[in-house]
């Protein structure tokens, strides 16, 4: 759900707006062990180390796809990361997470949602299938992870502040997300895209 409202927001933008002021990051939390086949072993997610792990292991595997995919793509804060990419990277979440929000539900096919994204799979597929360059993929996404402890999901950030959370039924404040951009946008004048929110079918 949240997943397809950030890739609805970066297409209206790249649509409507002549500039790219919504720089989109994403950090995958890690599930179980940091490798696909230290998942076999250990595939809970932190929170919930005595899970049921014939039902988490694909999870966690396709977890660490997402690390090496995030890495490859590098849209972090203070990186040239450019808005074609931001739109990739949340069109490939909006396909690979779906409309999933708990964690005991697995994300979809990872080849199918990278080439629906536009992204170069073999690039990914090489760091997914060499435990070394995944867990150096995932090293600071996960180092990013402990040092916010998020304690819900989807954990969502704006301007450096909390949005959304605990008391929002159905991750209702945060989405649909781009009203929730254009309000904290401080510039002037407001970009063509928040000027036309009532007019904009919102995901």
């Amino acid at each position: 759900m949240f997943s397809r409202s950030i890739s609805s927001a970066l297409a209206t933008i790249n649509k409507y707006d002549d500039y790219n002021w919504a720089k989109f990051s994403m950090y995958p939390c890690p599930v179980g062990a940091s490798t696909p086949k230290g998942c076999l072993e250990n595939p809970c997610p932190p929170k919930e180390p005595g899970c049921y792990k014939p039902q988490f292991t694909e999870c966690c595997i396709k977890d660490k796809y997402e690390d090496c995919l995030v890495s490859h793509l590098n849209c972090f804060p203070n990186t040239n990361c450019t808005m074609e990419n931001r739109l990739k990277l949340a069109l490939f979440l909006g396909c690979f997470e779906g409309g999933h929000v708990e964690e005991d539900h697995c994300p979809q096919d990872p080849k199918n949602c990278t080439e629906y994204a536009g992204i170069d799979y073999e690039p990914i597929a090489q760091c997914f299938q060499n435990a070394s360059l995944v867990e150096a993929a995932g090293a600071p996404i996960d180092a990013a992870c402990k040092a916010e402890n998020p304690a819900f999901w989807p954990h969502v950030k704006v301007n450096g502040e909390q949005a959304g959370g605990p008391g929002c039924d159905q991750d209702s404040c945060v989405i649909p997300i781009l009203p929730v951009l254009c309000k904290a946008y401080t510039g002037t004048p407001k970009p063509k895209s928040c000027t036309m929110l009532d007019q904009l079918d919102l995901v």
